[in-house]
């Protein structure tokens, strides 16, 4: 007997974006099948109640997401850009998906006290120079800073207080961000800070997707005691 295997349809979205709205691209394509890879764990392991986007952008992976999870979750996007966050509207208008949006800069007007069973972030991650993150526009999308993950590393601090008791977090980054540190720093952020979980097991893990002479990689931060 076959095995149903679950799959992440790509969402249609608006070809009438804004040029300060940052297109699908190959990374978000790229993200979409690493959370296609891990639907099955998603969905019997992690279970998620409250999902959370940031950085969403076109909106295309939280209404994936959403489609697929159906009513089972509370699906929210939050981006500092309001133009994506009229994309991001818009593409789950366009696909009957459940999402809330919210303009914010990260989780900085959010109150979630480890509810997050689900957390995404496509952050900005070019290496830059650092005026360029506070730019504006377009730019913001991409603009990482000197190392390209001064937005990812402001998240990172926060992990402990986002990230529920069975939950799990992904995030893109490249090699010039150097993976490896990253979870290093997770994992210290979270030992560190994340007190009110120390009951639970706590892991990283790396995908590495080299594409186009470019190597992404897709970090996973898991919390259960499921692991």
């Amino acid at each position: 007997m076959s095995i149903s295997v679950p799959k992440l349809a790509t969402p249609d979205w608006s070809s009438d974006l804004s040029e300060n709205v940052y297109e699908p691209s190959e990374d978000s394509f790229l993200l979409l099948d690493a959370l296609e890879s891990d639907l099955h764990f998603i969905q019997e392991k992690i279970q998620p109640l409250v999902l959370l986007e940031v950085g969403s952008g076109s909106g295309v992976i939280i209404t994936a997401l959403s489609k697929f999870l159906a009513a089972r979750s509370f699906c929210m996007a939050v981006d500092i850009n309001w133009d994506a966050c009229v994309a991001t509207c818009e593409t789950a208008r366009i696909n009957d998906a459940q999402v809330d949006v919210i303009q914010m800069d990260l989780d900085s007007a959010l109150c979630l006290n480890n509810q997050v069973d689900l957390l995404v972030f496509n952050p900005p991650y070019v290496v830059t120079p650092d005026e360029e993150i506070e730019s504006g526009g377009i730019v913001a999308s991409w603009a990482g800073g000197k190392t390209g993950r001064q937005v990812l590393d402001r998240l990172l601090g926060n992990l402990s207080y986002l990230l529920s008791k069975n939950s799990v977090g992904y995030f893109v980054v490249i090699e010039e961000n150097q993976p490896e540190a990253i979870k290093v720093e997770i994992t210290i952020c979270w030992f560190y800070r994340g007190k009110q979980l120390r009951n639970v097991k706590f892991a990283t893990r790396l995908y590495p997707f080299c594409v186009s002479n470019l190597c992404y990689s897709f970090i996973s931060c898991l919390v259960s005691n499921v692991l």
